[in-house]
């Protein structure tokens, strides 16, 4: 069972309408809240969200939706235990309405394999390193959003166990075939019940995305 809250800030504008109203103000101010649920039967976990969200355009025009997430994720059996295979459809829900004229949320499925390569112990390689295990796990997924062209993706972790942290992850990626998305990095933090993770994001029509999220593990 699970809890977020998600705010995304779009910088400024100049806004010069056409009533004579001028200033600078929020090009696009979002706030998402959602709950999720997710449970294993076996090799097969099953997982649902439920997301409210408000939107907020030059701080003129505001909406409100309610959106589903369904997704399930597969463990191979032997030999095949290190692979996985994933999907998900998202963003079901009803048109999303400002004025009188609705548009469709961005109704997206998502699929792709991950490989998780066996720990290594790092003593065995340099006893005078200062990490007890390192992994990498390897992924390629392909997404389809409603009214874009399909894009495919593929990305690495690799998680590292130091001595004072419980997991340090670097990750790097690639996303193909749209202009807003290309190179993608990031890194986590994780210990104890406390985990923190940053992204960051580079296309060519909107320059930066950065993403950081705050976990906390209650059991």
């Amino acid at each position: 069972l699970a809890a977020s809250a998600l705010y995304y800030n779009a910088g400024y504008i100049d806004l010069n309408l056409s009533n004579g109203t001028r200033g600078r103000v929020t090009a696009e101010e979002n706030t998402a809240w959602t709950l999720s649920y997710a449970a294993r039967i076996s090799k097969l976990h099953l997982g649902a969200t439920y997301r409210f969200i408000r939107l907020a355009l030059a701080e003129t025009a505001n909406a409100t939706s309610s959106q589903g997430d369904f997704g399930a994720l597969v463990l191979f059996p032997r030999p095949l235990a290190l692979m996985s295979f994933g999907a998900a459809y998202q963003y079901m829900g009803p048109d999303i309405q400002f004025e009188e004229v609705g548009d469709p949320p961005p109704k997206t499925w998502r699929y792709g394999l991950a490989f998780r390569f066996p720990e290594l112990s790092a003593s065995k390689i340099d006893p005078e390193v200062d990490l007890e295990e390192f992994d990498m796990t390897l992924s390629m997924d392909m997404v389809h959003t409603l009214l874009e062209k399909s894009s495919p993706r593929i990305g690495a972790e690799f998680g590292l166990l130091p001595s004072y942290l419980n997991r340090f992850a670097i990750r790097l990626g690639w996303v193909f075939a749209r202009d807003v998305e290309s190179f993608t990095f990031g890194m986590g933090f994780k210990h104890n019940n406390l985990s923190l993770d940053y992204g960051f994001g580079k296309g060519k029509d909107v320059g930066s995305l950065q993403h950081l999220t705050l976990s906390i593990l209650f059991l």
